[in-house]
């Protein structure tokens, strides 16, 4: 490890080449060649690529919604693949996941208040009133009333859904939160709203972040660096994510070509 590496908090890496068993059947991928990654507290890493480059199936791998069948991923120097349960517990506590569809993590028979008390509950031990306190004050952190914690999901908006998912996920203090696409089923005004809480929760609550998008001008938006992926190799890195568009490298060029006439 060289000097500079020192100040980082977060290093993931993958050992070998990522080899899983997809979700959507038998076969077995190569998902990933090997990839060395450094992340600053509060730092935002930016990931771009076409569909099938290995951003999105990098963060299942690390949050542990998938299994690598040959390979290891390490988050700063531990395995996530194979844990215990204790273990695997310990570790959701440090990662979070926010995903493309908020209403997809919500079960429909959990009420709002329900769904943000679980983590107070079942990893804090919180009894019934002090998580629903809990709630209260995560829900004003992002500007929803207390009324909030007796509907359902198909209630809310999809904006203010996100918003409350994001609140559930900072209510366990993570060291690290994945976003996966979390605003591209969002019109641009909602989107633009909940980009701005994501902001503000990190740089109150200090936690890193890796944000994949398809939209590049999101991740020059939200990313302190960027890398660009291309068949599950890491081919470009950005270390200001405001210099993309000054990036020598032809596929990070063609990228940005091909988000000009989308």
């Amino acid at each position: 490890m060289s000097k500079g590496e020192l100040a980082y908090a977060i290093r993931i890496t993958t050992i070998g080449k990522i080899i899983y068993k997809s979700t959507k059947g038998l076969e077995t991928k190569q998902a990933l060649a090997p990839i060395d990654l450094l992340l600053d507290n509060g730092e935002s890493l930016g990931i771009v690529g076409m569909s099938g480059s290995g951003k999105s199936t990098l963060l299942r791998l690390i949050a542990l919604l998938e299994e690598p069948i040959s390979g290891a991923i390490l988050v700063s120097g531990h395995s996530v693949s194979g844990m215990t349960l204790s273990a695997r517990r310990r570790a959701y506590e440090q990662i979070q996941m926010v995903f493309q569809h908020p209403g997809s993590v919500i079960s429909p028979r959990m009420t709002i208040g329900e769904f943000m008390s679980e983590p107070y509950r079942c990893m804090k031990g919180l009894s019934v009133s002090e998580s629903l306190a809990q709630v209260n004050r995560v829900l004003e952190e992002v500007d929803l009333p207390a009324s909030y914690t007796k509907k359902f999901a198909h209630e809310v908006s999809g904006g203010e859904l996100q918003r409350i998912v994001l609140g559930r996920v900072v209510s366990v203090a993570p060291k690290l939160v994945l976003f996966d696409e979390p605003t591209s089923a969002l019109d641009p005004q909602t989107e633009q709203g909940v980009l701005t809480y994501i902001k503000r929760l990190q740089r109150e609550h200090g936690f890193a972040s890796i944000f994949v998008s398809h939209n590049i001008e999101v991740v020059e938006d939200m990313a302190t660096r960027i890398v660009v992926m291309k068949d599950g190799c890491v081919v470009d890195t950005i270390d200001d994510g405001a210099q993309l568009r000054d990036s020598a490298v032809a596929y990070t060029q063609e990228l940005l070509r091909a988000s000009l006439l989308t």
